[in-house]
Formats: structure tokens, C-alpha cells, sequence
């Protein structure tokens, strides 16, 4: 397994980062710490997205048909509609939004 440190607010937290978590669908997903890859199951759309902070970007990588719905606080150069294998590349701001900077359709 890969293993990486970081000293946090005088915490040294060791995480082991070597696979991908998979997040089922839902109106409202919460990304996993780390990785900053993960996978998308199901076919619910998603409305918003959490766990996520200022500068974080996230790859999600989908397994299915799932759409990500273009909203205030996501905003994506249109609805996307996924199919297996497809990502979606999004970076969090400080102003609270998530901004698509990438996708493919695989």
C-alpha cells in the first residue's frame, strides 16, 4: 500500500490511500477524505456534493448511467450524464461551489 503523512494542527495523521472507496448515488454524496478518486455507483441523480473543502479537486469515476445535475453549487458546463467508465474531474472554490475543469466520456 502507498502510505502518506501530513501533520495537520500539530497531528500527524497516516492514511493509506492505495484503493478508491466507492460512493453509491444519492441526491446528496459526501466524498471520502482521500482519495480524491472515487468511484459512482447507481443510477440517483446527484444535486450536491459534500466533503469537499477550498482547492480540493475530485475525479469521480463512474461504474453506470448517473447524471450530475448543473446547479449553483455545481457548476458543470451542462448536466452530465454518465456511462460506464466516464469521469468528471470538479475543483471546490472558497466560495462553497464546486467547478467542473474536466470530463470524459470513455
Amino acid at each position: 500500500s502507498v502510505l502518506s503523512a501530513a501533520a495537520e494542527s500539530g497531528v500527524l495523521l497516516v492514511r493509506n490511500s492505495a484503493t478508491n472507496p466507492t460512493v453509491a448515488s444519492a441526491s446528496s454524496i459526501a466524498i471520502p477524505f482521500e482519495p480524491d478518486a472515487v468511484f459512482i455507483s447507481g443510477t440517483t441523480t446527484i444535486n450536491t456534493i459534500t466533503g469537499v473543502w477550498p482547492g480540493r479537486r475530485v475525479t469521480l469515476v463512474f461504474t453506470g448511467a448517473c447524471t450530475v445535475t448543473d446547479s449553483a453549487s455545481i457548476q458543470l458546463a451542462g448536466s452530465f450524464t454518465s456511462t460506464a467508465n466516464d469521469t468528471l474531474t470538479l475543483i471546490a472554490m472558497s466560495d462553497g461551489v464546486l467547478y467542473e475543469t474536466g470530463r470524459s466520456v470513455n
